[in-house]
C-alpha cells in the first residue's frame, strides 16, 4: 500500500492552517486500504504532473482506471461546501482511491502573487470495475453553476468535463467518448502527429494540430474556410509554474457543413505585419453521408450496400472474417533482365471493420499499379458481391469512394423462397438422386456429382458463357460445411439444422 505524506509542511502547521480554513490540504486520500495501488497511480504532486503529459486525464492499465482533473482556486465556493464535486455512475465500478495533489511554493517577495500556493491543483480518482454496464465519471463546477445546493441534482449533463467507458462481462474497461482517440496531452499529441500528420480525419471530423513555442512574436491563424469549427483540445505542456517559452499545441475538429470538397488552411505568421508566413498547414477534404464520412487525400472509403434495401448492410449478416481481397501487380523492365516475367505481384488482405470503412494510403495507392483488382470475400457461402453494379469515384484530393452492391441469401435456402423450410431439404435430396431439373435453368447432364462450387470471382468471370454460374451461387447456400462441394454430408447438416429450427 501507498502511505502519502505532506514531505514539506511540518503537522502542526498544517493543522493550524486547515483549522483557519486558509489552506486546502496538500493532498487527501479517500478509501485508499480498498487496493494496494500500482506505482503509475500518482503519489505527490511530481507525479500527478508527470500523469498529466503523459496520458491527459485518463489512463486504464492493470484492471483499474485513473481519472486526473484540473482545479482552479479558490477550491471553496462559499459557506455551502466544496466549489467542486466529482459525479459517478453507480453499481459499475467502485471508487478505490481519491486523492487531491497541489504543489505547496515558498512565499517570496519576488512571487507574492502565489499567496504560498500554486494555482494547477490534480484531482486523481482511482475506479475499480465491479460489474458490466456503461460507466460515466464527470467533474461539477458549482462556481460556473451558479451555485446552489441542487446544482448537481441533473446528473451529468451540465459538467465542465466528462468521460464515458464500456465496462464488458470480464470487467474489461473501454473509453468511448471522444478522448478515446483525441489527445489530451503533449506526449499524445506527439504521437499522432507521428502517426496521421498535422491535417488528418476521424470518422466525421477533420483534424488540424498545430503547435508553436510561447512567447515568440508569430502565430497560428486560420484563412476563410468553410467548414464548422467544433472544439478544440489543448494538448501543452504542462508546468508546475508559469514558464516562458514553453511549447503550446492545441487539436482544432470541424465539421462539413455539406457533402462536397472541404479546405482548411492554417498559417504561421508574425504576430504583426505582413510578413509571409513561415508555414503553412492544409488541410484537403472529402465530405460524404451528410458529413459523417470525411476523406483526407489519398484514402480510399469503401461501403458495402444490401442490394436489395440499398442501405449500409449489417456486418452481422456477412458471417465470420469479411474482408476486402486484392490482387496487384507492377511491371518493371529490370526484373525481367534479372530473369522473370517483369512482374512483381502482392495482394494484401483488409479485414472489414466498419461499414463505411476507411483504407489508407497503401490500398489507395494500388489504383495506379499496372494491374489492380479487388473483391469482397467472407465465411458465410451467402454473401457475395454484384459485381456489375460496383461503383468507384475518384476526387480530385487523391481519395476514391467505392460502393460494392451485397447480396444476402438464406442459409439452406435452395428454393428460393425466402425461407429455410423442409422444400429445401427436398430439393437437395432430389439433386443428390439424379434429378437434374430442380435447378431453373437446370444444370447440363455432363456436371458430374457431387457438383464443385466455384468461389465467387471464379463465377463472375465465367458468367458470360457459362448460364447456370448464378445458380451454382445460389447453391452455395446449401453448402453447410462450406468445401466448396454439395454432397450427402451436407444434406445430413442440413437436416440438423432443420431440427434446430
Amino acid at each position: 500500500m501507498k502511505h502519502l505524506t505532506a514531505n514539506r509542511i511540518c503537522a502542526g502547521m498544517l493543522s493550524l492552517a486547515l483549522a483557519a480554513g486558509n489552506l486546502t490540504p496538500a493532498f487527501t486520500v479517500q478509501a485508499a486500504d480498498k487496493v494496494n495501488l500500482p506505482d503509475w497511480i500518482p503519489s505527490n504532486y511530481e507525479e500527478a504532473l508527470e500523469f498529466r503529459n503523459n496520458f491527459g486525464h485518463v489512463y486504464i492499465w492493470e484492471g483499474l482506471l485513473c481519472v486526473q482533473y484540473d482545479l482552479n482556486r479558490p477550491l471553496e465556493f462559499d459557506t455551502n461546501g466544496p466549489r467542486y464535486e466529482v459525479l459517478a455512475t453507480k453499481g459499475v465500478m467502485e471508487e478505490v482511491a481519491s486523492f487531491t495533489f497541489e504543489e505547496e511554493t515558498v512565499l517570496t517577495e519576488e512571487e507574492p502573487k502565489y499567496g504560498g500556493q500554486s494555482d494547477r491543483i490534480f484531482k486523481t480518482v482511482v475506479y475499480k470495475p465491479v460489474a458490466a454496464g456503461k460507466f460515466e465519471t464527470a467533474l461539477a463546477d458549482r462556481m460556473l453553476k451558479g451555485g446552489g445546493e441542487s446544482v448537481f441534482d441533473d446528473g451529468m449533463t451540465h459538467t465542465i468535463a466528462h468521460y464515458d467507458f464500456i465496462v464488458n462481462e470480464e470487467l474489461e474497461i473501454t473509453e468511448t467518448d471522444i478522448f478515446s482517440w483525441l489527445p489530451d496531452c503533449n506526449t499524445e499529441y506527439e504521437r499522432y502527429v507521428s502517426d496521421y500528420g498535422k491535417a488528418s480525419a476521424h470518422g466525421e471530423y477533420m483534424v488540424i494540430c498545430l503547435s508553436e513555442a510561447a512567447g515568440t512574436p508569430y502565430t497560428w491563424k486560420e484563412k476563410e474556410t468553410n467548414p464548422e469549427w467544433e472544439s478544440v483540445s489543448d494538448c501543452s505542456y504542462v508546468y508546475a509554474q508559469p514558464v516562458g517559452g514553453g511549447r503550446m499545441a492545441y487539436i482544432y475538429l470541424y465539421r462539413a457543413k455539406e457533402d462536397g470538397p472541404v479546405d482548411i488552411v492554417w498559417e504561421f505568421v508574425q504576430s504583426f505585419g505582413d510578413a509571409e508566413p513561415t508555414e503553412t498547414i492544409e488541410g484537403n477534404y472529402i465530405a460524404l453521408d451528410g458529413g459523417k464520412t470525411i476523406l483526407s487525400p489519398n484514402r480510399t472509403c469503401i461501403r458495402l450496400i444490401n442490394a436489395d434495401t440499398l442501405k449500409l448492410i449489417d456486418l452481422a449478416e456477412l458471417g465470420e472474417y469479411p474482408c476486402i481481397t486484392t490482387d496487384v501487380a507492377y511491371y518493371n523492365e529490370q526484373f525481367k533482365e534479372q530473369g522473370g516475367d517483369g512482374w512483381i505481384y502482392t495482394g494484401p488482405v483488409y479485414l472489414i471493420e466498419g461499414n463505411p470503412m476507411i483504407l489508407g494510403q497503401t490500398f489507395t495507392s494500388f489504383f495506379s499499379a499496372d494491374r489492380f483488382s479487388f473483391s469482397f470475400s467472407s465465411g458465410s457461402p451467402c454473401a457475395r458481391e454484384i459485381s456489375e453494379k460496383r461503383k468507384i469515384t475518384k476526387y480530385d484530393n487523391g481519395s476514391y469512394e467505392v460502393d460494392m452492391y451485397i447480396q444476402t441469401d438464406i442459409m439452406g435456402d435452395l428454393n428460393r423462397d425466402n425461407e429455410f423450410s423442409i422444400a429445401d431439404l427436398v430439393c437437395l435430396q432430389r439433386w443428390l438422386l439424379g434429378d437434374q431439373y430442380v435447378l431453373d435453368p437446370p444444370v447440363p447432364a455432363e456436371i458430374d456429382d457431387p457438383i464443385v462450387i466455384d468461389d465467387p470471382v471464379a463465377v463472375s468471370k465465367t458468367a458470360a458463357d457459362n448460364p447456370y454460374s448464378y445458380d451454382l451461387m445460389r447453391w452455395r447456400c446449401g453448402d453447410f460445411n462450406n468445401d466448396y462441394r454439395l454432397d450427402a454430408r451436407d444434406l445430413t447438416l442440413m437436416k440438423q439444422a432443420l431440427m434446430k429450427l
